[in-house]
Formats: C-alpha cells, sequence, structure tokens
C-alpha cells in the first residue's frame, strides 16, 4: 500500500496542475463558433457593409438598421454570421443574416450569403 501512495499523489498533483493550466488555453478553440461584440464598431461597420454589398447584387434597396448578433469562427481569416436589421423598400424592418468571410490580412472581405430570418 505505501508503494501505490506516492503513484496517487502523483496522480493528483498532475490532475491540478492541468485543471489550472487547461482551461488557460482551452478559451478558444480553433474552429469554433464564438459569441463576438454587436456594440464593436467593428461589427457595426461589417453589418453595414453586408447590407451595401448585397444591395450592390440584388439592387433591391434594403438600408441597414443595426447589428444585433454575431458570430465568429477562426479559420485562415475569420467567418462571420451578422444577425441585423434592416428596413425593405416597403419601409418595412427585417431581420436578416450575412455570412462574411475577412482574410487574415483584413484586406480580403467577402460576401459568402445574405439571407432573410423568418
Amino acid at each position: 500500500m505505501r508503494t501505490s501512495l506516492p503513484l496517487v499523489v502523483g496522480v493528483g498533483v498532475g490532475i491540478v496542475i492541468c485543471s489550472i493550466i487547461m482551461p488557460a488555453t482551452a478559451i478558444s478553440m480553433p474552429g469554433a463558433w464564438e459569441y463576438c461584440n454587436v456594440d464593436a464598431l467593428k461589427m457595426q461597420e461589417l453589418g453595414k457593409w453586408a447590407v451595401a454589398e448585397h444591395v450592390k447584387m440584388a439592387n433591391d434597396g434594403i438600408r441597414f438598421i443595426e447589428v444585433w448578433g454575431c458570430e465568429e469562427q477562426v479559420v485562415q481569416g475569420v467567418n462571420y454570421r451578422v444577425f441585423l436589421h434592416a428596413f425593405h423598400n416597403s419601409g418595412e424592418k427585417g431581420r436578416f443574416q450575412a455570412g462574411v468571410y475577412e482574410g487574415a490580412s483584413s484586406s480580403v472581405r467577402k460576401l459568402v450569403s445574405f439571407d432573410p430570418i423568418m
């Protein structure tokens, strides 16, 4: 029994050390979708940009109001899911989801999708 006591103590100490170290390294998992700050100026600008790009392609005249939700996924750059409000041509307020990709250099930005949310 005395021979196994150092082993048990060693394993216990290892578990404690791992539980202290792991949370700091496991906060952001690459490729996982995480919530982002909708109040950040960057997110509001990204939503406005997504609406402008959509209007260039669809010519439907919607007008940006605000971003109300967003998620980001770090890959070789960042994928964003931007949830926003915009006015339709009729003046009615609508909800939309835009998919935006930004390259690592931030000079590459692409509107991947733009869909109404029912």
